[in-house]
Protein backbone atom coordinates (compact mmCIF):
# COMPACT_ATOMS: atom_id res chain seq x y z
CA UNK A 1 0.00 0.00 0.00
CA UNK A 2 0.87 3.66 -0.65
CA UNK A 3 1.76 5.95 2.21
CA UNK A 4 -1.13 7.82 1.73
CA UNK A 5 -3.67 5.05 1.30
CA UNK A 6 -2.25 4.12 4.78
CA UNK A 7 -2.89 7.48 6.32
CA UNK A 8 -5.83 7.60 4.91
CA UNK A 9 -6.80 4.27 7.06
CA UNK A 10 -4.94 5.45 9.91
CA UNK A 11 -6.91 9.18 9.94
CA UNK A 12 -10.36 6.52 9.30
CA UNK A 13 -10.09 4.70 12.38
CA UNK A 14 -9.05 7.76 14.19
CA UNK A 15 -12.39 9.44 13.30
CA UNK A 16 -14.58 6.61 14.06
CA UNK A 17 -13.45 6.28 17.27
CA UNK A 18 -13.94 9.86 18.39
CA UNK A 19 -17.36 9.28 17.07
CA UNK A 20 -18.36 6.44 19.38
CA UNK A 21 -16.73 7.55 21.63
CA UNK A 22 -18.87 10.87 22.06
CA UNK A 23 -21.76 9.08 21.26
CA UNK A 24 -21.07 6.32 23.90
CA UNK A 25 -20.76 9.74 26.23
CA UNK A 26 -23.81 11.34 25.04
CA UNK A 27 -26.30 8.37 25.15
CA UNK A 28 -28.98 9.12 27.61
CA UNK A 29 -32.54 8.70 27.18
CA UNK A 30 -35.11 10.36 29.55
CA UNK A 31 -37.74 8.77 28.22
CA UNK A 32 -36.84 5.47 29.81
CA UNK A 33 -36.69 7.61 33.53
CA UNK A 34 -38.90 5.73 35.94
CA UNK A 35 -41.86 7.74 36.92
CA UNK A 36 -40.58 8.90 40.44
CA UNK A 37 -37.10 9.20 40.17
CA UNK A 38 -37.65 12.89 41.13
CA UNK A 39 -38.39 11.03 45.12
CA UNK A 40 -34.47 9.48 45.19
CA UNK A 41 -31.60 12.32 45.94
CA UNK A 42 -28.95 10.29 44.05
CA UNK A 43 -31.29 9.46 41.30
CA UNK A 44 -32.06 13.39 40.54
CA UNK A 45 -28.37 13.76 40.71
CA UNK A 46 -27.64 11.40 38.31
CA UNK A 47 -30.62 12.22 35.68
CA UNK A 48 -28.80 16.02 36.20
CA UNK A 49 -24.85 14.73 35.50
CA UNK A 50 -26.15 13.06 32.20
CA UNK A 51 -28.64 16.14 31.53
CA UNK A 52 -25.25 18.31 31.28
CA UNK A 53 -23.75 15.63 29.16
CA UNK A 54 -26.65 15.98 26.83
CA UNK A 55 -26.73 19.59 27.22
CA UNK A 56 -30.50 19.34 27.93
CA UNK A 57 -31.66 22.68 29.45
CA UNK A 58 -34.93 21.80 30.20
CA UNK A 59 -34.30 18.37 32.00
CA UNK A 60 -31.34 20.44 34.27
CA UNK A 61 -34.21 22.92 35.19
CA UNK A 62 -36.07 20.15 36.38
CA UNK A 63 -33.80 19.29 38.30
CA UNK A 64 -33.01 22.52 40.33
CA UNK A 65 -34.67 24.07 42.78
CA UNK A 66 -37.52 26.63 41.73
CA UNK A 67 -39.59 29.04 43.93
CA UNK A 68 -41.50 32.61 42.57
CA UNK A 69 -40.00 34.85 44.93
CA UNK A 70 -36.58 33.36 45.94
CA UNK A 71 -33.72 34.94 45.93
CA UNK A 72 -30.96 32.76 44.48
CA UNK A 73 -28.13 35.11 44.48
CA UNK A 74 -28.34 34.35 48.81
CA UNK A 75 -26.99 31.28 48.55
CA UNK A 76 -24.90 31.27 45.07
CA UNK A 77 -26.43 28.39 42.71
CA UNK A 78 -29.12 28.89 40.31
CA UNK A 79 -27.21 26.24 38.12
CA UNK A 80 -24.03 25.70 35.95
CA UNK A 81 -23.01 28.63 34.25
CA UNK A 82 -24.19 29.17 30.91
CA UNK A 83 -20.34 29.12 29.52
CA UNK A 84 -19.30 25.75 31.01
CA UNK A 85 -21.07 23.28 28.54
CA UNK A 86 -19.06 24.29 25.43
CA UNK A 87 -16.07 23.35 27.46
CA UNK A 88 -17.14 19.80 28.70
CA UNK A 89 -16.62 16.80 26.11
CA UNK A 90 -18.30 14.82 28.06
CA UNK A 91 -19.43 14.02 32.10
CA UNK A 92 -20.27 10.91 33.66
CA UNK A 93 -22.18 10.65 36.71
CA UNK A 94 -20.14 7.81 38.94
CA UNK A 95 -21.45 7.37 42.15
CA UNK A 96 -22.84 9.44 45.27
CA UNK A 97 -22.67 8.94 48.86
CA UNK A 98 -24.92 10.44 51.68
CA UNK A 99 -23.52 12.95 54.10
CA UNK A 100 -25.14 14.67 56.94
CA UNK A 101 -27.75 17.23 56.32
CA UNK A 102 -27.89 20.73 58.34
CA UNK A 103 -30.62 22.61 57.94
CA UNK A 104 -30.49 25.05 54.71
CA UNK A 105 -31.62 29.28 55.24
CA UNK A 106 -32.65 30.42 52.04
CA UNK A 107 -33.96 33.89 51.82
CA UNK A 108 -36.84 35.26 49.29
CA UNK A 109 -36.65 38.68 47.40
CA UNK A 110 -38.84 40.55 49.84
CA UNK A 111 -35.75 40.03 52.54
CA UNK A 112 -37.89 36.74 54.66
CA UNK A 113 -36.05 34.31 55.31
CA UNK A 114 -37.12 30.43 55.20
CA UNK A 115 -35.36 27.14 56.16
CA UNK A 116 -35.61 23.94 54.21
CA UNK A 117 -34.93 20.95 57.36
CA UNK A 118 -35.68 18.38 54.96
CA UNK A 119 -33.18 17.18 52.38
CA UNK A 120 -30.16 15.51 51.91
CA UNK A 121 -26.61 16.21 50.93
CA UNK A 122 -24.61 13.84 48.79
CA UNK A 123 -20.87 13.90 47.72
CA UNK A 124 -21.41 13.21 44.12
CA UNK A 125 -18.20 11.24 42.27
CA UNK A 126 -18.32 12.30 38.48
CA UNK A 127 -15.84 11.86 35.35
CA UNK A 128 -14.95 14.73 33.32
CA UNK A 129 -13.42 15.66 30.33
CA UNK A 130 -12.75 19.54 29.34
CA UNK A 131 -11.80 20.47 26.13
CA UNK A 132 -9.43 23.15 27.33
CA UNK A 133 -7.30 22.96 30.74
CA UNK A 134 -7.95 25.69 32.46
CA UNK A 135 -11.19 25.25 34.61
CA UNK A 136 -11.10 25.22 38.18
CA UNK A 137 -11.34 21.63 38.25
CA UNK A 138 -9.18 19.40 35.62
CA UNK A 139 -10.13 16.57 33.69
CA UNK A 140 -10.69 13.14 35.47
CA UNK A 141 -12.64 12.17 38.72
CA UNK A 142 -14.23 14.92 40.53
CA UNK A 143 -16.30 15.22 44.12
CA UNK A 144 -18.71 17.94 44.58
CA UNK A 145 -21.19 18.37 47.33
CA UNK A 146 -24.56 18.73 46.94
CA UNK A 147 -27.21 19.51 49.01
CA UNK A 148 -30.87 19.24 47.75
CA UNK A 149 -34.01 20.02 49.46
CA UNK A 150 -37.77 18.87 49.14
CA UNK A 151 -39.93 21.15 47.59
CA UNK A 152 -43.70 21.20 48.38
CA UNK A 153 -44.68 18.35 45.80
CA UNK A 154 -42.01 16.01 47.96
CA UNK A 155 -39.80 15.91 45.19
CA UNK A 156 -35.92 16.57 45.80
CA UNK A 157 -34.27 19.70 44.04
CA UNK A 158 -30.53 20.79 44.12
CA UNK A 159 -30.57 24.01 46.19
CA UNK A 160 -26.66 24.40 46.50
CA UNK A 161 -23.39 22.77 45.53
CA UNK A 162 -19.85 23.20 46.42
CA UNK A 163 -16.71 21.88 47.67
Amino acid sequence: MKNSTKFFLICLIFLTGFIFFKVKYKSFDKESLPVDWKKDAKSVMEVYINAINTKDLDLINECIFNMDGYDYSYIGFDGPAKGTFDDIIYIKYLDSEEVPFKTVEGRLKNGKYLYFKEGKSLDVKYKVKYLFENQPEESGINYLKYTLVKNEDGDYKIISCGY
